[in-house]
């Protein structure tokens, strides 16, 4: 509806994921068309949350984006019916660059927010927009460009060497099925619930995603980097940048795909159970974990 209203008021270059979070696949069909937009979200706290999220997204991305908050309580079809086009053309004025709307959103001390602003810098490919934001973040902070050039530097190092070690390790460590489980969460934290009794922690084999379902599910604003990511350790930090930008499933299916990762972790339990039992020469053993088996995956009472 907003898309619509939008076009019925005159602004007809408007798209909308249709409710999901947004992803990097659909900034990399958008910029087919354009490397550039303004970005609305509502003024509620989720809405704010959910810009937080995005952002990381433009900048891994290349995408020039500018963000506009609504008034609280307002989308933009609510908006359009009340004030009319003129009133939503000029909020266009206010939308704000990455760097300004950190600035405008953080509660916290300045020297924080920009270090999270050099964090998500160093993720910008493009060497030219990351230049461009480091100008823009010294004259908002006035700090040194050579002080904040040598920082970004030692932070894009640092996070390559982290990338490439946790890239190694992690192809021995776990499976496909936790990371999209995490990342399904990452993406919607409130479908940690519906499955988290359905899912032992003792069967992912990869620490860090353990520690950071423990993180999530404890977490007061679970929408909100900073309050998931307080003592958070590198690796922690650097997996769940990585799938908040690349989800790895479609975003329209996470239910299903939660639900076939779920199946798959407990086939290969009893399959390990069953190679055990075999391995033990348990005749008794392996008939029972066979009648498990089947009962679990094929859901048939024996």
């Amino acid at each position: 509806m907003d898309v619509i209203i939008c076009y019925q008021y005159g602004f007809q270059n408007v798209i909308a994921p249709l409710g999901t979070s947004l992803t990097s696949g659909h900034l990399q069909k958008l910029r087919k068309m354009t490397n550039a937009a303004v970005v609305v979200f509502d003024g509620d706290a989720a809405g704010i949350n959910a810009a937080k999220r995005s952002i990381p997204l433009f900048c891994q991305n290349n995408f020039k984006a500018k963000l506009l908050l609504l008034p609280e309580g307002e989308d933009p079809d609510s908006f359009l019916r009340k004030n009319g086009s003129e009133a939503f053309n000029a909020l266009f004025g206010k939308a704000q660059s990455i760097v300004d709307f950190l600035f405008s959103v953080s509660r916290g001390e300045m020297i924080d927010v920009v270090r999270e602003a050099l964090t998500l810098i160093t993720q910008n490919a493009d060497p030219l927009a990351a230049d461009e934001m480091l100008i823009e973040l010294s004259g908002k902070t006035r700090i040194s460009e050579v002080t904040l050039r040598e920082e970004f530097r030692k932070q894009r190092s640092k996070t390559f060497k982290e990338e490439r070690k946790v890239a190694g390790s992690r192809a021995v460590r776990g499976s496909s099925e936790e990371y999209l489980l995490l990342s399904a969460v990452i993406h919607f934290p409130e479908k940690l619930a519906s499955f988290s009794s359905r899912l032992d922690m003792k069967d992912i084999r990869d620490e860090t995603v353990v520690s950071l379902f423990d993180k999530i599910s404890t977490a007061v604003d679970k929408d909100t980097l900073g309050a998931v990511l307080e003592d958070a350790g590198e690796e922690e930090r650097i997996l769940y940048t990585k799938l908040s930008v690349e989800p790895g499933f479609d975003i329209e299916h996470v239910d299903r795909m939660i639900e076939d990762c779920l199946m798959t972790i407990e086939r290969k339990k009893i399959e390990e159970k069953l190679r055990l039992a075999t391995l033990t020469g348990d005749p008794k053993l392996s008939n029972a974990r066979v009648l498990e088996k089947i009962k679990r995956i094929e859901g048939k009472k024996i």
